[in-house]
């Protein structure tokens, strides 16, 4: 078939050259017919030699592909096949699997490797999970921020962060383009409280906290150190009640009338009560605890005489005239224990 196609190639470009030439050596007048020849048979010539040229180009296109110019050869894509509704319902489902096992692929590794190996290492072998799963960007950012709570979570095992593992997470932020504020609100909150408390154990005094509108009128010298939002807070109060019996015997008078002989007892009863005095900020500087609620209070850290975490809620005492046990519902007892106890190293 393939010899078929360059004969029929050679004898159509031989006879559009032919045809050419003879229309060429007319034209010029080099070529003497008897008889003048019409111009519709110009035409005709002239048509037929334009097909004889196109088919040899064509055929020449066919045979030699490779040789063509880049006006003559244009490849053209081969046509993708028109996948089913299932089928491409089961191409969407794969693709999800893989993401999903290449995402927990890149969480292992930045787990295991972000506060024992150097960045790059870890960086190296989230981008060999990355690449053949043809992840992007956004992606693997993701993947990243969520695995670094378990990292924070590995770091504060100890209950303390240290400056070798503050110092390798934030790196490994900054290869990613991620910063604190890039975080979820109660990871970044957790990762900045654990490094003001590092700094309150050493007594280096470093402010980490920004606050624009205090509600409350601080001290030139005082330093915030932390400011929770939306404690609930509670007084422990000892009330009394009564207790206590009669006896004696009833003596009938008359209808509906008696007369009792007896005496009555009685005593006081302590009974402790929890009092809400509201919910509201609570602000802890390197001298006082202020709260802000339905009751405001203001506690210099010299009168504290206890800290106690219960549950979600430290209990403060304080050394006050009629002064009642404090109780402050934060959700998060490690950090307000871990600053209350060594706030005034920063004095």
């Amino acid at each position: 078939m393939r010899v078929l196609k360059i004969i029929v190639f050679w004898l159509l470009s031989g006879m559009a050259l032919i045809l050419s030439v003879m229309l060429l050596l007319e034209i010029t007048g080099q070529l003497v017919s008897k008889e003048p020849t019409p111009k519709n048979v110009y035409v005709a010539l002239f048509t037929i030699n334009l097909i004889l040229v196109w088919g040899s180009a064509h055929l020449y296109k066919r045979l030699w592909p490779h040789r063509g110019s880049a006006v003559l050869y244009t490849p053209t894509a081969r046509p993708q096949e028109k996948k089913s509704f299932f089928q491409r319902m089961r191409d969407e489902r794969a693709r999800k699997a893989e993401v999903k096992r290449a995402t927990k692929d890149i969480r292992r590794a930045v787990v295991s490797g972000v506060l024992l190996d150097d960045i790059l290492t870890v960086a190296g072998a989230v981008s060999k999970v990355a690449m053949p799963a043809k992840l992007d960007v956004d992606t693997v950012r993701a993947a990243v921020m969520a695995s670094l709570d378990e990292v924070v979570d590995q770091a504060l095992h100890d209950g303390i962060l240290s400056e070798d593992e503050e110092s390798r997470i934030v790196d490994f932020m900054a290869h990613y383009h991620l910063t604190v504020n890039d975080l979820p609100l109660a990871l970044g909150e957790r990762l900045t409280q654990a490094a003001v408390i590092r700094d309150l154990m050493e007594g280096k005094v470093n402010p980490r906290l920004e606050v624009t509108d205090m509600p409350f009128n601080i001290g030139k010298k005082e330093i915030v150190i932390w400011v929770f939002r939306n404690v609930h807070a509670y007084e422990h109060k000892t009330g009394y009640r009564y207790e206590g019996g009669s006896r004696g015997t009833s003596i009938r008078i008359a209808k509906g009338v008696y007369w009792r002989v007896g005496n009555y007892k009685g005593h006081k009863v302590p009974v402790k009560q929890r009092i809400s005095i509201g919910s509201g900020p609570l602000t802890i500087t390197n001298k006082y605890l202020y709260f802000m609620g339905e009751k405001s209070l203001r506690v210099a850290h010299n009168k504290i005489i206890s800290i106690v975490p219960t549950g979600s809620s430290v209990l403060v005492g304080r050394d006050l005239v009629r002064s009642h046990t404090l109780e402050l519902d934060t959700g998060d007892n490690w950090a307000l224990v871990n600053m209350l106890s060594n706030a005034r190293n920063w004095e």
